[in-house]
């Protein structure tokens, strides 16, 4: 008796900014009974940004579940070899893009910053720093 074929499934690759929706989205989508999301404790799995063994990707996911796996990594959007190594290992995969306003995405990531201890700069001050490209914010 031969072993059953695993069974096939696409991928979803959710990128955009940071403070641009895709947390929501992912929150969304993480309810249909099509989706499964990726096993880890971080909320980005960020696969394709080293040159690792593209072939375990799909260990990432849970063997069971819904036909679409779903890797939401903002980060992707930023590094340009991440498309190339994702173009490799899921060549098929559906790519879903969110942007927003940039002036309205700067403001709601200063205002996160500033939430969260990360920020203590009033938002001009911030925003003008980074666009003369005398601050570094250690994000990634």
């Amino acid at each position: 008796m031969t072993a059953a074929p695993p069974p096939r499934h696409g991928h979803i690759l959710l990128i955009g900014g940071q403070r641009c929706g895709t947390t929501w989205l992912q929150n969304l989508l993480a309810g249909h009974r099509d989706i499964r999301l990726p096993r880890m404790a971080r909320p980005e799995p960020k696969f394709f940004l080293d040159d690792v063994d593209h072939g375990r990707y799909d260990e990432l996911f849970p063997r069971v579940g819904g036909s679409w796996l779903l890797d939401k990594s903002t980060t992707y959007l930023e590094r340009g070899d991440a498309a190339g190594r994702a173009a490799q290992c899921v060549p098929d995969a559906w790519v879903v893009v969110i942007l927003r306003d940039p002036v309205a995405r700067a403001y709601s990531n200063w205002s996160f910053s500033t939430v969260n201890g990360l920020e203590d700069l009033p938002a001009e001050s911030a925003l003008t720093e980074e666009a003369e490209g005398r601050r570094w914010t250690g994000l990634s």
